[in-house]
């Protein structure tokens, strides 16, 4: 598929508006949980982008600093509808999140700390990461290679990540590191 520049307006900007407006009121979870969105809305739903296209752009988000899934949805909305559709679709993507974000800070200091309106927050954002890893991991371990790679990644993370997700190096990981450490292994030489 032909794509045209970036400066150039080949879609309505209304267009922009009814795609991208919903989105910045469904989408929650983090950058992570939105790239499952993105992908069913631009590439499945939309074919505003092909496969190929949407995995080289979310490389390269990733690749670059702040939130993944807005970079791609700015990304996306300026290769349909120009720089004035990217600014637009910034817009629509984050300023829902801010309003609710806004009267959920402001909702917090009136009915105080004992709430039980957000408990189904985390659980359903880790299973939109989940559902995520997993279309995409399909996709993208393709082959036997592949899949390898990714587990042997997934252990070291795991082991380096420390116990209960405190972010520290775990004894255990030490010790692994301290048996393949070269370093380790001249102390015992001196």
């Amino acid at each position: 598929q032909e794509y045209m520049g970036v400066l150039e307006m080949p879609a309505k900007i209304t267009e922009i508006v009814q795609t991208v407006g919903p989105l910045g009121l469904i989408a929650f979870g983090g950058p992570t949980a939105h790239i499952g969105l993105l992908h069913e809305t631009f590439v499945n739903r939309k074919k505003w982008i092909d496969e190929n296209h949407f995995m080289e752009l979310m490389a390269v988000c990733q690749g670059l600093p702040g939130p993944t899934s807005t970079q791609m949805v700015c990304a996306i909305a300026a290769v349909q509808s120009g720089v004035a559709g990217a600014l637009l679709a910034f817009l629509l993507w984050n300023l829902p999140s801010f309003i609710v974000l806004m009267l959920a800070g402001l909702g917090t200091d009136l009915v105080g700390k004992n709430h039980k309106w957000d408990i189904g927050l985390a659980p359903s954002a880790v299973a939109l990461v989940m559902i995520t890893a997993f279309k995409l991991g399909q996709k993208v371990t393709d082959t036997p290679i592949k899949m390898k790679i990714c587990a042997i990644s997934a252990v070291v993370t795991i082991l380096l990540t420390g116990e209960m997700g405190r972010g520290t190096v775990s004894d255990r990981a030490v010790r692994i590191y301290r048996t393949f450490s070269i370093t380790n292994d001249l102390t015992y030489l001196v």
